[in-house]
């Protein structure tokens, strides 16, 4: 991922209030951009996303603070989804919310009615190789 950079993009209304507070959900952006081989590429939600590049692929979040929106995924740099992150874990409904590299993979964060859970993804096995609870 050299000379590789994700560009965000925020809406109108983020870029316009200067010392104004926003709510976490109005702070994040909109679109990232990102070129590989000359080519240009992009990602949009109007619901906000957060995205992290490391190991070699793009990890996403749309719509963190969603919940009939919200998918976590991870796409190459040519924007191919590799993996999709399960919306349901034992019948409960993930929200994910952050995404956090680790040295065994990324680990997704997600929340429920039950509690928060960590999905860390193995880049080398492209899967999930745990699903705990945490605190």
């Amino acid at each position: 991922m050299n000379n590789f950079e994700l560009k965000e993009e925020f809406s109108v209304y983020a870029q316009s209030q200067g010392n104004h507070p926003l709510s976490v959900s109005d702070a994040l952006p909109q679109k990232v951009t990102w070129t590989h081989s000359g080519v240009s590429y992009s990602l949009q939600s109007s619901r906000g996303l957060i995205v992290k590049a490391m190991l070699g692929v793009i990890a996403v979040i749309e719509a963190p603070f969603d919940m009939q929106l919200n998918s976590a995924y991870l796409v190459d740099l040519h924007k191919n989804v590799l993996f999709k992150l399960p919306q349901y874990e034992k019948g409960i409904l993930l929200i994910y919310f952050d995404i956090i590299a680790n040295p065994a993979g990324i680990e997704f964060l997600a929340s429920s009615q039950y509690g928060d859970f960590r999905l860390l993804f193995d880049v080398t096995k492209n899967g999930l190789t745990s699903i705990s609870p945490f605190r």
